[in-house]
């Protein structure tokens, strides 16, 4: 029997949703459990107000008297739904892949299953496979070690749009280029390091490989040369 946390991943994964999240509905309250790749701006709300309470005609009191999938076609088709996003500080797009603060849930479901949870998904597709073992993406960092060309700097602007763009792409610039290096052992430090946290690697892949970066090389190449840049997973 898989765990809940496998059941929202694989449920995530099978319904090819962007995230998921787990509710265990009880005394009357719904409490995330869980999140599988959700945006930092959700998760982040979800650890501020763990709980709801279901108002009366919401999705999650429809899902809890019917205990049926609910369908929502679009949040902003009900001013109490537009509410409670407004109040968790996000809004997501999870049907064309947008970013988060643009707005708009699009096209989704939740579905109450037996033993009180529930499972914020992209679309009803209940299968046995849920609980087929499934490989779980790794945490990823890139490291790009970089020597900087006498007299050039990157602007401000560029730093600024590639933290952006990397942000997209469910990454969160560590901002350790201009930080202060300490040697400690081995070959000399390079004299900067970008350095990158990644929800996975191949996150990490599909950016360095986009065209938004490719765009920008020659910008870069003015300022700094990179000696090498590689990525690197956590231990499972």
């Amino acid at each position: 029997m898989c765990s809940l946390w496998q059941w929202l991943e694989n449920a995530t994964r099978i319904c090819e949703a962007k995230f998921g999240t787990l509710f265990l509905y009880e005394n009357d309250v719904m409490r995330a459990v869980a999140l599988h790749n959700a945006p930092p701006p959700y998760a982040e709300a979800r650890r501020r107000e763990p709980e709801q309470r279901p108002q009366p005609g919401s999705s999650l009191a429809r899902i809890i008297s019917t205990r049926r999938v609910v369908h929502i076609p679009d949040i902003d088709l009900g001013a109490r739904l537009r509410l409670a996003a407004q109040s968790a500080h996000w809004r997501s797009n999870a049907s064309d892949g947008a970013d988060a603060q643009r707005g708009g849930l699009g096209r989704s479901n939740w579905h109450l299953p037996a033993r009180g949870t529930a499972v914020h998904r992209e679309a009803d597709r209940a299968s046995p496979k849920l609980c087929q073992p499934s490989r779980h993406k790794l945490k990823a960092y890139s490291v790009g070690e970089i020597e900087p060309i006498a007299g050039a700097t990157l602007s401000p602007s560029y730093l600024d749009n590639i933290r952006k763009e990397i942000n997209k792409a469910h990454g969160r610039s560590l901002r350790t280029l201009s930080g202060k290096i300490f040697h400690i052992e081995g070959a000399p430090a390079p004299t900067k390091l970008a350095i990158v946290e990644w929800d996975s690697a191949d996150d990490a892949k599909a950016f360095y490989n986009s065209k938004v970066w490719t765009d920008l090389k020659p910008e870069r190449d003015k300022a700094q040369k990179t000696v090498r840049r590689y990525i690197v997973e956590v231990e499972p």
